[in-house]
């Protein structure tokens, strides 16, 4: 993006706005697993996972269940739903032939059962044994099967001395990544001096264990604190203090919205392809920046999509932002904008009258909308979460420039063309004419009735649009 004291800053009172953040998040309760006879054990160990040498000293030990047939249903219930809330996470051992494999497991006394990713037990040759479980989520719909149900002891990460046995149902994939997305502004919050099961509980990373309500009594302690920013509450555990509540950030949605987007966009590869170089390009002219700074109590999020112009022979796709979204409060970033007066022209009227020059042209400006550079103290209004594959970490961005699908985008645009024509008519006064009486958004329609006044007006209009570094293109 090219700099200039012409560009506008886009600051007025009329853009001043106040919102909270969109807001969702995965809520997991899961299921009663059932048992069946025992399997021999693997002999081998695979030990390409971090490790450390660890003896074991069992205090607790998870009691057996009876299996009422070879085949049972199981269920759970995992949905998408509008909360802002922090799941407890922590870090653990496995032990496994006196060794220990350090995992991530999700704490959740709400599920009857554990579970643990097929990963995870295929990697440590963990016992299993044989089983027929269904597990149906909402509506009695199956969502997974599982034939294997594994046996093993974890261990706090601090406390060789404590042990537990547990017995999980084996399934592909307990559940996403948790959170959903990195909320990276707590770690420069203060937290309480405790010691956290899950240091990194605020960062977005894979679960590999579901430990169920059976085992939530056992590890629990006394300790228990709330307030924790306000909105948390930390409680103590043998594996250190889990914190849960509704989330300082309110983002989730928009991420979910995201996901959503960007799986739809999966399968058009051509589109998800064109799509991903217009927001690199964004980046690469700095239309948009990674979002490195602290929380603030004042920003929102656009929702983004593509919108496709297979008639165009310059922009086929153009990512449009919503600006329309409500947020938490109810409101949109729009609902709270002032619009700003008409400036466009007529265009009826602007077609006729070109119409009665001899001569005319026509030229649009190359991403109007991009050139011009918005106050920075309101980009906080102007937020996305995006990435290229979904194999990255989705990540916050904020959009520099005036912005397609923001209410006041035209009147913001139109404005500091006539501002410019305001500063630059004493060098290009037909240039500065044009501005203000021949442009409908970004399109110039000039007309003269000579060669000579049309070549004049051609010269005067690039360079009055040059010297704020706009370009023309037809």
């Amino acid at each position: 993006m090219c700099e200039s004291s012409k560009k506008s800053s886009a600051s007025n009172q009329e853009s001043q706005n106040r919102f909270a953040l969109l807001g969702d998040i995965d809520i997991l309760l899961e299921p009663s697993i059932p048992r069946a006879q025992p399997s021999q054990p693997n002999s081998e160990v695979n030990p390409n996972i971090e490790t450390t040498t660890a003896p074991r000293n069992e205090i607790s030990s998870k009691p057996s269940i009876e299996v009422p047939g070879p085949s049972n249903v199981v269920q759970t219930h995992h949905t998408v739903v509008a909360k802002k809330v922090m799941l407890a996470t922590a870090w653990i051992k496995i032990i496994s032939r006196s060794v220990a494999y350090k995992v991530r497991p999700l704490i959740d006394p709400c599920s009857d059962e554990n579970f643990i990713s097929e990963k995870v037990q295929k990697l440590l040759k963990l016992p299993t044994l044989p089983i027929s479980a269904e597990v149906t989520g909402l509506g009695g719909q199956m969502v997974s099967r599982s034939e294997k149900l594994a046996s093993f002891t974890i261990e706090p990460m601090n406390n060789q001395n404590l042990s537990l046995k547990v017995d999980a149902l084996v399934v592909r994939e307990v559940t996403g990544k948790v959170p959903s997305h990195s909320l990276n502004t707590i770690d420069h919050l203060n937290l309480p001096n405790i010691t956290l099961a899950d240091p990194d509980f605020y960062k977005s990373g894979p679960i590999d264990i579901l430990l169920g309500g059976n085992l939530y009594p056992i590890i629990l302690r006394g300790g228990v604190q709330h307030g924790i920013l306000d909105t948390l509450v930390a409680q103590e555990t043998i594996f250190g203090w889990i914190i849960t509540g509704p989330s300082v950030s309110r983002i989730q949605s928009c991420c979910t919205r995201f996901k959503r987007n960007e799986k739809s966009l999966m399968r058009k590869p051509e589109f998800k392809t064109q799509y991903d170089e217009v927001m690199k390009e964004y980046l690469d002219l700095g239309h948009m920046v990674i979002d490195n700074e602290s929380a603030c109590d004042h920003n929102y999020y656009l929702p983004h999509h593509g919108v496709l112009k297979s008639y165009s022979t310059t922009t086929q796709l153009r990512v449009v932002f919503n600006g329309s979204s409500r947020s938490a409060n109810g409101k949109s970033l729009n609902d709270n904008l002032y619009v700003g007066r008409t400036l466009q022209q007529d265009l009826v009227a602007l077609i006729t009258k070109w119409r009665f020059y001899e001569y005319v042209f026509s030229a649009d400006i190359t991403k109007m909308y991009r050139q011009i550079l918005i106050n920075p103290k309101q980009t906080n209004f102007q937020k996305i979460v995006f990435r290229c594959s979904n194999d990255e970490e989705i990540k916050d961005y904020r959009l520099n420039t005036v912005t397609f699908g923001i209410s006041c985008a035209p009147y913001l645009a139109l404005r500091t063309l006539l501002q410019l024509a305001d500063d630059e008519e004493a060098r290009f006064p037909i240039g500065a004419h044009i501005l203000r009486n021949a442009m409908y958004v970004d399109d110039a329609l000039v007309g003269s009735f000579s060669i000579e006044e049309a070549l004049e007006a051609r010269y005067q209009l690039i360079g009055i649009l040059k010297s704020a570094k706009f370009e023309l293109r037809k």
